[in-house]
């Protein structure tokens, strides 16, 4: 039986916005290590590095079934290029759709894996990956995952990049090495306050309807999408997950350093618009926590603490938590 001779499940949607080195090693990885159907879109956000020229000339990779480029005239941010994407996804027919960043090095089979595990855990809405992040061990650097790539010398190639944060090992040895040494597993989510990060994530397309977007189009340019994603995901019903036996890395924010945007404002914009959003239902899950004996000055305090992690960052910005209690008057009754 040829590859093609059955219908794709999942369509992948790439999202570029100039770092076009890395969009060619992204794109170039991702053809060679999927070995079954796929539909792939990619869309790039109004790149001015020469992107839109390379991915006008790409052809239709191998097992690739519906092959489609757009390229937008306005940067429509990461939330409205995806939203394009799973409109798109709906008419290929696709059950899944695949979120992808476009600075990734992706482990052989890796989509494979991850449909295996949704096709056998229906009530997963949210699939998410192995990835470098502050909670994830190094197999040989006393940091994590997020540390070492944080820590990669800024004048490297991409692959020099790569090659820095394997340390001697090839990609599929330091692959496994990383999902030994985390566990590797299927890892259920909470969320909130925990959220599944959509570098590379696969979603069921069942779970989007129900939610009726993929991105908030309230969340613009950077920041809040995911994690308003996979709340709304687990609010509709199905559960977050991460899928520890697939490893893909991610360079982490290619596209922001090299279009020089200024993240940390964006990034507090979102959160505003984030907080209002959810307060309602953060606050109801906090007081819950709280009656429950949680200890929310301590958790709110402990960096360690991963699980939590994203609560700290966003309090950051709206200081709901004075260090001793919530602070009432930031909550609302407008929001979910």
């Amino acid at each position: 039986m040829s590859p093609l001779s059955r219908k794709p499940n999942t369509t992948i949607v790439v999202v570029c916005w100039n770092a076009i080195e890395y969009t060619k090693l992204t794109l170039e990885c991702l053809s060679e290590t999927i070995h079954q159907p796929y539909n792939l879109i990619i869309v790039d956000n109004h790149s001015s590095d020469g992107t839109q020229s390379y991915i006008k000339k790409l052809i239709k990779p191998n097992n690739c079934g519906r092959f489609k480029v757009i390229l937008n005239r306005n940067n429509l941010g990461y939330g409205g290029a995806i939203n394009m994407g799973y409109k798109q996804s709906l008419a290929f027919g696709s059950k899944y759709i695949c979120v992808c960043n476009n600075d990734l090095y992706f482990q052989d089979h890796w989509i494979e894996k991850l449909e295996i595990e949704m096709e056998k855990n229906e009530d997963i809405g949210i699939l998410g990956t192995l990835r470098p992040a502050v909670n994830y061990k190094h197999y040989s650097k006393a940091i994590s995952t997020k540390q070492v790539v944080d820590s990669s010398p800024k004048e490297l190639e991409p692959m020099d990049e790569l090659n820095y944060f394997l340390d001697g090992l090839t990609f599929e040895r330091g692959a496994q090495r990383l999902i030994e040494i985390n566990g590797g597993g299927l890892e259920y989510i909470n969320c909130p306050p925990s959220a599944v990060i959509t570098c590379c994530a696969l979603i069921r397309n069942a779970a989007i309807k129900k939610i009726g977007e993929l991105a908030d189009s309230r969340f613009k340019t950077y920041g809040s999408e995911d994690i308003d994603l996979s709340w709304s995901v687990a609010k509709h019903g199905y559960r977050c997950a991460v899928l520890k036996n697939v490893y893909v890395h991610h360079f982490r924010h290619k596209s922001i350093d090299s279009s020089k945007l200024d993240r940390l404002k964006y990034l507090k914009k979102n959160n505003n618009i984030f907080f209002n959003k959810w307060s309602k239902y953060l606050y109801k899950f906090l007081t819950e926590a709280q009656d429950q004996k949680i200890d929310l000055k301590e958790i709110l305090n402990d960096e360690t603490n991963y699980e939590y992690w994203i609560l700290r960052r966003l309090n950051d910005n709206i200081h709901f938590w004075d260090g001793r209690k919530l602070v009432m008057s930031k909550f609302n009754e407008k929001g979910i």
